[in-house]
């Protein structure tokens, strides 16, 4: 309803139909697409469908930020291991800074 107000965007809408939420399935088509050549673990796999929510944007995203973080590595595979503590993209909006004045 709120795209209502731009008709620019609200008359592109084909159809408005739910997205379904992504699995592990979807993952593993997604990786050869968006980390080529490079294989991700099956439970680094299941923490990217976690933290992202079910979200196919937000695992496009996370199997690219998995991929860059191979490549400057020099890795051909990745897991937890070599994951370690690095954070996935949530869509989460960013706390705001504080002022210690």
């Amino acid at each position: 309803q709120k795209l209502q107000q731009w008709e620019r965007i609200h008359g592109r809408m084909l159809d408005w139909v739910a997205a379904q939420p992504a699995d592990a399935r979807d993952v593993g088509h997604l990786a050869p697409i968006y980390a080529p050549g490079l294989e991700v673990s099956g439970e680094l796999r299941e923490q990217i469908l976690k933290a992202s929510n079910a979200s196919i944007r937000r695992i496009c995203v996370n199997l690219d930020r998995v991929a860059d973080f191979a490549r400057v590595r020099g890795l051909k595979k990745v897991g937890q291991k070599e994951w370690g503590a690095q954070s996935f993209f949530t869509g989460t909006a960013p706390k705001g800074r504080q002022d210690y004045t």
